[in-house]
Formats: C-alpha cells, structure tokens, sequence
C-alpha cells in the first residue's frame, strides 16, 4: 500500500505534476487529500460533488465498512496530522494518535487502492508536517520535495494580489492590497522556511524524500523521470513519453489544487501561460531571504 506525498511551497505546480504522475498505469492521483477529506460536498475534477462522485462514495463505503472510525473523525485526525503546529510534537513523539492514524490511512489506502485498481496512491497536499508524519510514522511512503525558483512563486501569489483575492498564509486569506510588501517579504521567509523544514525530514528519514525541481521536468524530462522511476520503484516511462512527445493527459479523480484540474485533459508545459511581472524591488527581496537554498539548488540570482 505505497503512499506518495508531493510536499512543496504552494504555486509550485503540484497539482499539475500531481496529475501528470497519475496518467501512470501504477498511480491514482487524488490531489489534496488532506484538506479534500472534511470537505465531502467538494467538486471532485470529474465535475460532481464528492458525495455524487461514484468513485468517492466507493472510497468511503470501502472505509466505513472496514473500520470503527467514521470517515469525519479520520478526515479531522488526517487535517491535524498536517498542520504546522504539530510539527515538533511529530518530530519527537510517538503518541498513540499516531500510532492509531496510521492503522486508519493504510486502512483508507487499502480500499481506494481497491476502488481505483492501482498500487500506490499520491497526494499533493504539500504540508510539511504531513510529510514528516508520514515519512517517521507510514511504513511505505515516499516523499516527493517539489521546488520552484522562488521568483515563480512569488509571481503567482503577487498576481492574486493585485487581482484582489488577498494573499494566503497558514490558511487565511489577508485581503488589504496596501500590504503587498509585507506579504511579499512573508512569502519569502516562507519559501525558504518551509523548504528548510522539508530538508530536514530528508535528514531524519534519508531513503524516504527526494528532491525534484519543476523546471526539470520541461528542461531535461529524461533524467528527472528516470531519477523518479528509480525512486518510486514505478515504471513511469509512458508518462514520460506524453510528456516528451506532448500528448494530452488526464485528470482522475482529484481533489483540491487550482482550477487547471477542472480541464478533461492537459498537455504538461513547464513554459505555458503569461510570464507574471513583479517588481524588482520584490525580486531583490526574495535574494535577501532565500538566497542559501537557491544556491543549493542550483538556481540563478540574476
């Protein structure tokens, strides 16, 4: 019952590479589990809600019928498994909660595995502390760290700004445009705190994460599919292929991420859409911030 987890900064394209990793004949992509769990009259991207969604109601069915939880309380224990605060507490404990969340989340990936016919299930939630969880306490995961150059992201989260829809952090929303400098200066503080964090679960459990840059798929999809393959012990060379030769590809039953999984199919391009402008004053910011990682990296200043 293999459990892969992309964790990232957000707007770093999981939810793409989340999709694009599903077309393989091994994984089912269910995007951002997590958070998709509680939320049952969510839209699933195959157009109906959840609690319409045959594949979902065959999920829960499978669960209920196999454990004493309810599917509430796993989806609530699941969303505390992920938050920030937990993170200490899950780098040094042991706690029978744990130790119960586990029994539940293999139970949970035993019959959507069932329901979806594969061997491994991949989530793109991207919280750290879920990463972590599930690298010290989940026997047969694997950790998939998803960096973008922190410019990219930082666009994409300045975009949202000055559309009006407010800049997110630790699942808020701050709405006052005035304050787009401070939110800049957060995002990146965060970009290279939370890529920090995710390190350290590297060090804590080596042979569970690898690190993978998204640029890399557009810029040399050989080698990165061919680093994951290994990684995962999954063929992922059919996938590989659609990408290299730009075949469509296509959404499961994914929930959670942007808007782009609401498409039937995609054609994966690391250089599709309008390059975001952003002031330099932002870019010089992020350098000053997060300028040790981008140079582990290997990413450029200028």
């Amino acid at each position: 019952m293999k459990y892969i987890y992309i964790t990232g900064r957000g707007r770093s394209g999981s939810t793409v590479i989340d999709a694009m990793l599903g077309n393989s004949k091994s994984i089912e992509s269910v995007g951002e589990l997590v958070s998709g769990l509680g939320r049952f009259n969510a839209m699933c991207s195959c157009g109906k809600g959840m609690n319409d969604c045959g594949y979902w109601t065959s999920v829960r069915h499978n669960y209920e019928s196999k454990t004493a939880q309810s599917w509430d309380k796993f989806a609530k224990d699941t969303v505390k498994s992920g938050h920030v605060k937990e993170f200490m507490d899950t780098l040094f404990g042991n706690s029978n909660f744990n130790r119960g969340l586990v029994k539940d989340t293999e139970q949970f990936t035993q019959g959507l595995l069932e329901v979806a016919g594969k061997k491994a299930i991949l989530d793109s939630s991207k919280n750290p502390n879920r990463a972590l969880w599930l690298a010290k306490f989940y026997d047969d995961s694997k950790i998939i760290h998803l960096v973008k150059h922190p410019d990219g992201v930082a666009a994409s989260k300045y975009k949202f700004i000055g559309r009006g829809k407010g800049y997110k952090f630790l699942r808020r929303t701050y709405l006052n445009p005035k304050l787009a400098p401070l939110y800049m200066t957060v995002e990146a503080i965060s970009w290279m705190v939370g890529n920090a964090m995710i390190g350290l679960i590297k060090l804590v459990r080596p042979k569970k994460v690898i690190l993978v840059k998204y640029e890399d798929f557009g810029a040399k999809p050989e080698a990165i599919f061919e680093k994951l393959s290994k990684f995962l012990e999954i063929d992922l060379s059919e996938v590989r292929d659609a990408v290299i030769n730009g075949h469509p590809l296509t959404f499961g039953h994914t929930i959670g991420g942007n808007g782009v999984r609401n498409s039937e199919t995609f054609v994966f391009s690391t250089k599709k859409g309008k390059k975001r402008p952003m002031p330099t004053f932002y870019k010089v910011l992020i350098r000053i911030f997060c300028w040790p990682l981008m140079l582990i990296y290997g990413y450029r200043f200028i």
